[in-house]
């Protein structure tokens, strides 16, 4: 399952062509994006494998400060999708508490990516979802060193 995509495709049909968001709430797409994780977690547990499910950070709640590049995204996005900021802004702490929750209930591991790129001063955002090459490979060691710190891949290098 491509929780991703399917993150992408709900969102894509709640914003109209206008920028403004239909009616689908915060708390629905989140519950719909849980649900998700969990069957990929089933399937996962039935195949005999461990699941983890990392959220990718979000340039609308990433604690890191943002550079005049990013802003400009921002801006630019304001501007084209004016109600895109709001409503990012309280899916993605819903998402993570939500998240969190269910890898306790659920049995499976939450990462939050966003510590990877929140100590960084220079430019990882290249849009509103996507990273350039300094942002991927900040997040690229993160998961390395997570993976390690849970033995998840041995065949890792974390340096």
């Amino acid at each position: 399952i491509r929780v991703f995509q399917k993150f992408k495709y709900m969102l894509n049909n709640t914003i109209k062509s206008d920028g403004k968001v239909n009616s689908l709430s915060p708390d629905d797409l989140t519950n719909n994006i849980v649900a998700r994780v969990e069957a990929a977690n089933a399937i996962a547990k039935a195949k005999g494998l461990n699941f983890t499910f990392a959220l990718q950070p979000s340039i609308y709640n990433t604690k890191k400060e943002l550079t005049p590049f990013e802003l400009n995204i921002l801006k630019k996005n304001k501007t084209s999708f004016p109600d895109l900021p709001t409503y990012f802004s309280s899916v993605y702490p819903l998402l993570k508490r939500k998240l969190q929750k269910s890898s306790l209930n659920k049995d499976y591991i939450f990462i939050d990516i966003d510590p990877a790129i929140s100590s960084e001063p220079l430019t990882v955002f290249t849009d509103h979802v996507h990273f350039g090459d300094r942002g991927n490979k900040l997040i690229a060691n993160f998961m390395i060193k997570y993976a390690n710190l849970f033995g998840l891949n041995k065949s890792f290098d974390s340096k």
